[in-house]
């Protein structure tokens, strides 16, 4: 008998979370990689000022 699993991912670029299920109450069911965390959080900081210096209006 087959088990159909669900996968729940989180970040881009980078996957940082991923949990799974269905889960027993004993299974560890999700990994946590916290340098991609961090690198995520770098990439989207950098990419938004990048978005907001480029479409800011400047007075002339």
């Amino acid at each position: 008998m087959s088990k159909i699993s669900d996968t729940f991912p989180r970040g881009f670029p980078l996957q940082y979370y991923l949990g799974w299920g269905p889960c027993q109450p004993s299974e560890i069911c999700y990994e946590y990689n916290s340098l991609y965390f961090f690198i995520d959080i770098v990439f989207w900081l950098l990419a938004s000022a990048f978005i907001v210096y480029r479409f800011q209006k400047t007075k002339r």
